[in-house]
């Protein structure tokens, strides 16, 4: 017979002994533009440098949404953000709070 009440109480003080860590920010990026995202790049605001290519090999063609999660183990909203274009064309974002607009919509 499996005692639960012993088992719920290790898993209790197992829980507590595993760090806090920050929740991953995520948001809905939508590209409501005619062209297509082929990068995006998302660093905290006080960095002097943008961050790597989150979107990877994939990209954001025209009229498509996509869930970015940003998950550097921080606790702050307020990011830069920078777009790229297949045509070259850029979109800057500065100080943007992704913890109170829970999306972002590109337009031309």
């Amino acid at each position: 017979m499996i005692d639960f009440k012993g088992f719920a109480v290790a898993l209790l003080l197992v829980a507590a002994a595993v760090p806090v860590k920050a929740e991953d920010l995520q948001f809905t990026l939508i590209n409501s533009t005619r062209y297509v995202i082929t990068q995006m790049q998302i660093s905290p605001v006080s960095a002097g440098d943008w961050g790597e290519n989150i979107l990877g090999r994939d990209v954001l063609l025209q009229g498509e949404t996509a869930t970015v999660t940003i998950a550097d183990g921080s606790t702050a909203c307020a990011y830069d953000m920078l777009l790229t274009f297949n045509d070259g064309e850029t979109i800057e974002e500065r100080n943007y709070d992704f913890c109170d607009l829970k999306s972002y919509e590109a337009t031309d």
